[in-house]
């Protein structure tokens, strides 16, 4: 049996070898840096392609700016490291985790000094599972116990330590029988959900939060790219949980699960899955995108070859 594969600092090495300190300042004090991309089967002579692989690395390379992290790998190493894991393994879907932690000295809070370790996973998906999950509605709660209060710099880097309001909220969407939370900030507006962005329909408008302070979703991004090629006004502006309430249609973007409908709010019914709805024609439109079957997104696109 093959042993699987993980990327670390410039080796392909078995997964089992992928030990770090326990010292690492990155667990004790959460200054990781990560990134999900996604890989993807496709009917094509190259068989995978790798989705808006460019927009995630510049990400990454923008959150280590904000921790002042000198990646130690250039843009284009990182890149083919990502492609030489996905061949090394034999995936044929896959997302992809590239990661940055400091090394040891977590008693030197802040230190510039600490040693910086790349390393890029990668797991094994069913890409064809993951197309029909966008299709089944989730329920959500508005988080009573978290808001997010961070800095615009802050809060669009992705930062390993960020994420513990998403846990919080994610722990009291479970305790009410939902499937996920929003998050507000500080001034009562939607910020984003627990592991992704919110985007609202009413009478045909389409309105998502500034992304000045909410991590920069790379969906997000593709999301409302296609909503202007299919001809609809998308706007970036605050958006209070009430007008969520009277949406027509409310919907959640991110890598992992990509579109996903909302069909519930706390009590409140919302998702229309009716034939006009929407969120279907986005969907058809971004799984089209993901699997090279629309050629005006192939731009998107990092095809690997054998």
């Amino acid at each position: 049996m093959v042993k699987e594969k993980l990327w670390l600092n410039g080796k392909c090495i078995d997964q089992e070898q992928g030990l770090i300190n326990i010292a690492t300042a990155s667990l004790h004090y959460g200054t990781s840096i990560f990134e999900g991309i996604l890989c993807l089967k496709v009917k094509s002579p190259e068989r995978r392609v790798i989705f808006r692989m460019d927009p995630h690395l510049e990400r990454m390379f923008a959150s280590a700016q904000v921790l002042n992290y000198k990646i130690p790998f250039t843009f284009g190493a990182l890149r083919l490291a990502m492609i030489e894991l996905i061949k090394v393994n034999h995936y044929d879907s896959a997302y992809i985790r590239p990661i940055i932690f400091e090394d040891n000295a977590y008693l030197s809070l802040g230190a510039s000094s600490n040693k910086l370790n790349v390393a890029i996973l990668a797991k094994k998906f069913n890409s064809t599972l993951y197309r029909w999950n966008m299709r089944r509605p989730a329920k959500v709660c508005i988080a009573g116990s978290v808001i997010n209060t961070w800095s615009d710099e802050l809060g669009r880097a992705k930062i390993s330590g960020k994420y513990l309001n998403s846990v919080i909220a994610k722990k009291e969407a479970y305790r009410q029988g939902a499937d996920d939370a929003i998050i507000l900030d500080r001034q009562g507006y939607v910020s984003e959900a627990t592991s992704g962005n919110v985007f609202m329909v009413r009478a045909n408008v389409v309105k998502t939060p500034p992304r000045k302070n909410t991590v920069n979703g790379i969906t997000q991004d593709s999301v409302l790219r296609i909503l202007k090629d299919l001809g609809y006004t998308a706007k970036e502006e605050s958006i209070l949980p009430e007008e969520l309430l009277a949406a027509d249609e409310v919907f959640l973007t991110n890598t992992a699960a990509g579109i996903v409908p909302v069909s519930q709010i706390g009590s409140r019914p919302i998702c229309n899955q009716s034939k006009t709805s929407l969120i279907k024609r986005l969907r058809n439109k971004y799984i089209n995108a993901l699997t090279a079957q629309d050629p005006h997104y192939q731009e998107w696109l990092d095809f690997i070859k054998d």
